[in-house]
Order: C-alpha cells, then sequence, then structure tokens
C-alpha cells in the first residue's frame, strides 16, 4: 500500500509540517513556524536575516547559505555554505 511504502522510504509521515523559505522567504517562514504548531523544521536557502546574528528557531532548522551570505557570517540553525553558489541564481523571477 501507499502507507506502507511511505513508512519504508524514511521520509516524515504525513501531517507534519516542514517550512522554506529562500531570502525574505527566510524570515517568513521563521515567523510562520513560531506560529504553526507544530512545525517540525525549516529549510531555508540564504535567508535574509540580521548578518552574523544567530537567531533563535521554533524547530529544527537548517540552512544553505551562497558564497556571499557565508562571507557574511549569515547562520540560522545547522548552516552549510554551498561554494560557488549565489544569491541570485535562485530567484524566482529573474530580471536581468
Amino acid at each position: 500500500t501507499a502507507t506502507w511504502a511511505r513508512e519504508q522510504s524514511g521520509l516524515p509521515p504525513l501531517g507534519e509540517t516542514y517550512l522554506g523559505g529562500h531570502s525574505y522567504g527566510g524570515p517568513a517562514a521563521l515567523l510562520a513556524a513560531s506560529r504553526l504548531d507544530p512545525c517540525r523544521g525549516l529549510v531555508l536557502h540564504d535567508p535574509a536575516l540580521g548578518m552574523g546574528r544567530p537567531l533563535p528557531v521554533p524547530a529544527r532548522t537548517v540552512s544553505f547559505t551562497s558564497d556571499e551570505y557565508d562571507a557574511a557570517g549569515v547562520r540560522c540553525g545547522e548552516t552549510y555554505h554551498c561554494r560557488g553558489a549565489f544569491h541570485g541564481n535562485f530567484v524566482d523571477a529573474p530580471l536581468w
């Protein structure tokens, strides 16, 4: 059955909420997670947070930072630097 396959996959059970956000979507996801019970975790890319200031997170959080954001000291939860990535590579509607 689909339920059995899902259980065997190692993926989180259905019904658990995870949020994600890029740039200004990062703080929006953090705010939503602080008001959503339960939020199991967040995945953020280059969250537009106060540069170099750790931020308390309401749920388990993993962030991926571009070269620019890593150099600026952006950290939120478990943070991984994606060498060679640039913030502008991940926009929803590139205008250039």
